[in-house]
């Protein structure tokens, strides 16, 4: 029997997170693998994948313990491992991930020994991570700017550190810092009131572009002269408070020309922080205040020529995260809005792409290898990607990561290469191998794959949503919600009711999923049992098996002993594989629920797809 040959490779001399680590083989020392990768609910989101491999140990080749063993010292936790097959000349994924650790077995009195490796996918790896609890700080650093003043030293100091280029803002004059409390719920760290702080570094050429951000108030209720300047080459902003009358004057200089733009007095409130973001090239681009722009604009008129020294100042003010960054092109590559909801800790308005790209830059994981193998999510660009609001201080990463798949309407889990796919709300519908059919399987064989004997088909209530409730957030004012119901659905079968936690932005976003879900959710379809698909002897038959992957569609055919033949069309829901030197067996779990639906673009007119 043209069984394909296991193969089982450890990484012993990389990180987990070498993107193309070095292979040892270990093939030979293996006595069994299981591998279960998927879920076994359509409602339900993928598990992280598992793995189980018993390695012979006899010569004590797996023993941490064994001083002289050739992998001593490298029998760590997290060590990559990489199963897969070979069929014909063809070899074939079957997982990817990481070992949780070297357990060591000793049986038949001590004759006999094992180590049995337990392993989990990138998403169990993710399953650890926690995202930062200062998200501005990270936002800002991910820009990589040219100075960045956090203001958040806990004592006492005449210094006020730069933690980029040491630009370091020094007491001129009055007071030394002295740490109080957070101006805005989005940041961390503290403020306090200072007389005048300065900088001066050395001759720059002015850049191309300037971004200048912070978040600050007046400390002198009654002067005119509180402010925060920076300059580089001949390019300068400032930003001047007339705290006495509620004014203010934004002035940005580039070359031989003063651009200025005047918030008139009784206009502006100089008792509470604001959030300052300001965008320039050749003239200034967008100023923002708490994320609005002012109805004022700027005037421009001729000047003498400008100084070449970089320098900042502070003056008469209350500053908590100031920045500059030196921008390589004229337009920064962020979006305003959004960096300026991201300081205040809420409204933060990105699609669900941005969002993953912002949790999965937080990890070495995904930093090390983003763009090419880890990670794709081609699905999300605009304009069809979803807008999301609200972004979470610190907790674990993997739950964000579900919310935000949530979110899309769509699933996350890892491939069995290794690499973590999320999919938008129509992949199961539209995609290529989710859309054709990929394998047929029959238990009468022939032309096509034969499955096991055993079947059962379950219809029950347990198996449909026909109330669903979709959670959304609006602003900083709290949570909100709506509901959609198949009411032709609970008189019938009662109400089966699932609940799904998003950060959309709007009740608009939130009922266009709910009722898409309902749709999809409330049809009562057959529940199908597990398949045991691998009883082949040819290789071709072997190479379409080992060639599935987890959501992709398949056709299942029953020849009943009356009647006509039952034909099904699933998704792979789950994928499991158990091989021994001499035997493999693979098991699939399919759906029915996702398939048979009209899709534009998609479905043929006249063809077996139900338009509802």
């Amino acid at each position: 029997m043209a069984i394909p040959t296991p193969i089982v490779e450890i990484a012993f001399d990389d990180s987990p997170y070498v993107n193309n680590p070095s292979w040892t083989d270990v093939t030979t020392y293996v006595r069994s693998i299981n591998t279960s990768r998927g879920r076994t609910d359509d409602f339900a989101d993928f598990d992280t994948g598992t793995a189980n491999i018993v390695l012979s140990n006899n010569s004590r080749l797996f023993d941490p313990l064994y001083s002289a063993g050739t992998f001593y010292g490298k029998l760590l936790p997290r060590k990559q491992i990489r199963i897969r097959a070979t069929s014909g000349a063809t070899t074939y994924d079957i997982f990817r991930g990481f070992v949780t650790g070297w357990p060591v077995t000793y049986t038949n009195a001590g004759k006999d020994s094992t180590v049995t490796l337990q392993c989990f996918d990138a998403l169990g790896l993710l399953a650890s991570e926690q995202v930062s609890d200062d998200n501005y700080q990270t936002a800002i650093l991910s820009m990589s700017p040219r100075a960045y003043w956090k203001c958040n030293e806990t004592t006492e100091t005449t210094t006020l550190v730069d933690q980029i280029g040491g630009l370091n803002l020094t007491k001129a004059s009055g007071l030394p810092f002295q740490p109080t409390q957070t101006l805005l719920q989005g940041c961390t760290g503290s403020a306090a009131a200072m007389i005048n702080y300065s900088a001066t570094g050395g001759t720059v050429a002015a850049p191309t572009g300037l971004v200048f951000s912070f978040i600050g108030k007046p400390t002198v209720a009654n002067d005119v002269g509180n402010y925060v300047s920076y300059s580089c080459g001949t390019m300068a902003f400032q930003i001047t408070v007339d705290a006495a009358a509620g004014g203010a004057t934004f002035q940005y200089i580039y070359g031989t020309t003063i651009y200025e733009l005047t918030i008139p007095s009784g206009s502006f409130n100089p008792t509470i922080p604001h959030h300052y973001l300001f965008i320039a090239s050749t003239s200034p681009t967008k100023l923002l205040i708490d994320g609005v722009a002012p109805t004022q604009t700027f005037v421009s008129s001729a000047i003498g020529s400008s100084g070449t020294i970089e320098a900042a100042e502070i003056e008469n003010m209350e500053v908590q995260e100031f920045f500059v960054k030196h921008a390589t092109t004229t337009t920064p590559v962020f979006d305003a809005e959004e960096f300026n909801a991201l300081a205040t800790g809420f409204n933060f308005r990105a699609n669900t792409y941005d969002r993953n790209e912002y949790l999965l830059d937080q990890t070495p994981f995904i930093r090390y290898d983003y763009s090419t193998n880890y990670v794709q999510v081609p699905y999300i660009t605009a304009p069809n990607g979803v807008r999301v609001l609200r972004i979470e201080n610190s907790g674990d990463l993997l739950p964000q990561l579900k919310t935000n798949a949530d979110t899309e309407g769509g699933d996350m889990f890892a491939k069995k290469d290794g690499r973590i796919l999320f999919t938008d709300r129509q992949y199961k519908y539209t995609s290529t191998k989710s859309a054709n059919i990929q394998a047929t399987f029959s238990d009468a064989g022939g032309a096509t794959l034969k499955y096991g004997t055993e079947l059962q088909l379950d219809f029950d209530a347990d198996s449909i949503r026909n109330s669903v409730t979709v959670n959304y957030t609006a602003g900083a004012s709290g949570d909100n919600n709506v509901i959609a119901i198949n009411t032709t659905s609970t008189a019938s079968v009662g109400k089966v009711a699932d609940t799904i936690n998003t950060y959309l932005a709007t009740e608009s976003d939130a009922s266009s999923l709910a009722n898409l879900q309902l749709g999809v959710g409330a049809a009562l379809k057959p529940r199908i049992s597990p398949l045991e698909v691998g009883l082949t002897d040819t290789t071709a038959d072997w190479s379409t098996i080992l060639g599935l992957e987890l959501l992709e569609r398949i056709k299942l055919v029953r020849t009943p002993s009356i009647g006509s033949n039952v034909e099904l069309v699933l998704l792979i829901n789950q994928i499991e594989h158990a091989m021994t030197p001499k035997e493999h067996r693979t098991t699939i779990i399919g759906s029915v629920r996702y398939t048979g639906w009209f899709t534009l673009n998609v479905s043929a007119l006249n063809g077996t797809d139900i338009l509802v």
